[in-house]
């Protein structure tokens, strides 16, 4: 049994709750958009998870929510009477989230930013799996995971300024990572995309060989 490093994992986890604030105020120092999307925004970093602060395994990294436009909508009243009312469309920031498992390894998860009217089609994007959540304590991996959260904020938001790269990125991880639509895991497209190469090449490959055996034959 591994009790220890089952432990010193947990031990690890906890060092990188009580960095986290510093850790990712030096993250951010070096995105030169992460302060108007802060102003516009705001920008939480919450070990113990933003839904009340009580869930022990998790830090969550995210931007807020804001209103960007009102509508008018119409509900009738049990006599049928129209009545009218106005309503706040809001959009909510992207998120990161860090959830260690019972064996102490952490997953990183992405939540895209969203508006009420303009749901993207993935519901979460894993970024990695199976952290040591020892490379947690230092700002590498965290600084490969906040440029992808900068990413899809620029693309995703309806008042984003994206890049090139910004695009390239979102694609690059949309393509490589598993995605969750609608509430299932999807395998990951660049697997799927390279089984599909390999089933061409060997089909290619095997169709060669038995015409070069079918000319000897005939010699």
């Amino acid at each position: 049994m591994r009790f220890d490093k089952r432990l010193s994992r947990r031990r690890c986890f906890e060092l990188f709750k009580s960095l986290s604030n510093s850790l990712f105020e030096e993250v951010v120092a070096n995105d030169r958009k992460h302060e108007e999307r802060k102003k516009i925004f705001s920008f939480y970093i919450v070990p113990n998870g933003r839904w009340g602060g009580q869930n022990e395994r998790v830090v969550d990294v995210f931007y807020g929510s804001r209103p960007f436009e009102s509508v008018v909508e119409r509900q009738d009243d049990e006599s049928g009477m129209p009545h009218f009312r106005r309503r706040l469309l809001t959009e909510s920031g992207g998120m990161i989230t860090y959830n260690i498992d019972s064996y102490g390894l952490v997953f990183c998860i992405l939540y895209p930013a969203r508006t009420e009217d303009i749901t993207p089609w993935e519901d979460f994007i894993i970024l990695e799996k199976h952290i040591d959540p020892i490379f947690l304590t230092g700002t590498a991996i965290l600084k490969r995971h906040w440029k992808i959260l900068s990413s899809f904020s620029e693309v995703r938001c309806i008042d984003g300024d994206p890049s090139i790269v910004d695009f390239v990125r979102v694609y690059w991880v949309l393509f490589t990572k598993n995605v969750c639509i609608d509430g299932k895991l999807q395998g990951r497209r660049i697997v799927k995309a390279s089984l599909q190469v390999l089933y061409i090449s060997l089909t290619v490959g095997c169709s060669g060989f038995l015409l070069y055996l079918i000319q000897l034959l005939m010699k």
